[in-house]
């Protein structure tokens, strides 16, 4: 989940979809491991484990695609049908998400307040979801063509869809497909200037404008920075393949260039121990793609996936792997506050922290403390105060006495412990 804000843009409509049965008990099971049946079943209903993965993607879109329209469909209609049953689901959805629960912001995920999300309500069944069954594909539940209509509804209402394009956009935009799903030698990625010759009659600021629309439709990935624009990516799932190649749990995933890459066996240690990451490394975990190197290397600075580190510019941190550790206890008293996240102009306090925002976090409170001329990170404990990073914890120093950020995965916030009263600085 650490790069899927990638995809997440303000044009488009959102389906976020969930099973009905984990809000309404009807007593149905689920094998607890599809891929080892031998370990039993479970219980469908998850009121708890439900509403935490809502919440999940309400959040992420609350936090990088805020305005676009969110539709919440609920699924296996065919055995969660009755009204009583789907007014039941709607009050779940309610009290975990609406505007009485004080815990969720006032209402932000369910539009009870001026900056939430724009969240399309079910007005034929004054609900706050879509109940489908999906169970066959024929007959098409009537509530699945009610939803096809009110997205055609939706997008011709949207002012990014009746904006006029230029013909020489379109014929742009097919040639690039054509090449993305070419199925003999698709192209996932094209340099810009081969993109350019493919629309040999538009003018360098039209190309410029056509690719950064193309972007925000989520048509292709394009970023118009110096050490960006170079590459136009077709294929998301090319940037997702090669960026997993490096931020993963090393436990459980290999990857092709692993055992080349374990010969580098400092650097490999380094990687998979404390999320720290060579120039080295990441030419030979890339080696198939060794033109794009800059470009991926600043990528990931360009997401907040890794940063350099201070006075090694071919080594970076990348937080997203960095090792679960204990807290280390301190010896002197801690005063301690909890750090809120506000977005937009309302200022309205946000409950929540997003896996990415903590990981881009802890990059940006490092690169302040290369700044002021904090000792670099490499994930241990030195002499005299120095910064050290885990999964869930940092200790940081921003050139005076070090102070603690920590992960609150319970109250969705960080809390900051510093052993001055008053820590302006920090």
């Amino acid at each position: 989940y650490t790069l899927h804000h990638l995809f997440l843009t303000r044009n488009a409509v959102y389906f976020v979809v969930f099973d009905m049965r984990k809000l309404v008990d009807t007593g149905a099971t689920e094998p607890i491991d599809e891929m080892d049946l031998s370990k039993g079943t479970r219980a469908v209903y998850d009121p708890a484990g439900c509403a935490s993965f809502l919440r999940f993607w309400l959040c992420s879109l609350y936090t990088h695609a805020r305005g676009a329209k969110v539709v919440l469909v609920g699924t296996h209609g065919d055995t969660v049908a009755s009204a009583e049953q789907h007014r039941a689901v709607d009050e779940c959805l309610e009290a975990a998400f609406g505007i009485e629960n004080a815990t969720n912001g006032r209402g932000l995920l369910l539009g009870c307040a001026n900056e939430s999300l724009d969240i399309e309500m079910n007005d034929d069944d004054d609900l706050c979801f879509f109940p489908v069954d999906n169970s066959k594909r024929e007959p098409v539940d009537p509530v699945v063509t009610r939803l096809r209509a009110r997205v055609d509804a939706i997008l011709e209402k949207e002012a990014f869809v009746r904006e006029p394009i230029p013909l020489t956009w379109y014929e742009l935009h097919d040639a690039l497909q054509a090449r993305a799903n070419d199925k003999t030698a698709a192209q996932p990625v094209m340099r810009r200037a081969d993109v350019a010759r493919l629309a040999p009659s538009l003018p360098a600021d039209q190309l410029e404008a056509a690719l950064r629309l193309f972007h925000q439709l989520g048509m292709l990935v394009y970023f118009p920075e110096p050490a960006l624009r170079e590459w136009v990516t077709l294929d998301p799932q090319f940037l997702v393949d090669r960026i997993s190649a490096v931020i993963r749990d090393y436990t459980l995933h290999a990857a092709t260039r692993d055992p080349e890459a374990r010969k580098l066996a400092h650097e490999w240690k380094a990687l998979t121990e404390r999320g720290v990451v060579s120039a080295t490394l990441l030419q030979c975990l890339w080696r198939d793609h060794e033109e794009m190197v800059p470009h991926l290397t600043a990528l990931l600075e360009k997401l907040g996936l890794a940063c350099p580190l201070p006075g090694a510019p071919t080594r970076y941190l990348v937080p997203s792997i960095l090792p679960a550790k204990a807290v280390p206890a301190s010896t002197t008293p801690m005063h301690e506050c909890t750090l809120e996240l506000t977005l937009g102009t309302g200022n309205a306090t946000l409950p929540f922290l997003p896996e990415s925002l903590w990981a881009r976090l802890l990059v940006k409170c490092q690169q302040y403390s290369a700044l002021l001329g904090g000792q670099a990170v490499d994930g241990s404990v030195e002499a005299g105060g120095a910064s050290e990073l885990a999964r869930d914890w940092a200790r940081l120093d921003f050139g005076g006495p070090s102070f603690e950020l920590r992960r609150d995965e319970a109250a969705h916030a960080v809390l900051v412990r510093n052993r001055a009263a008053y820590p302006t600085g920090v």
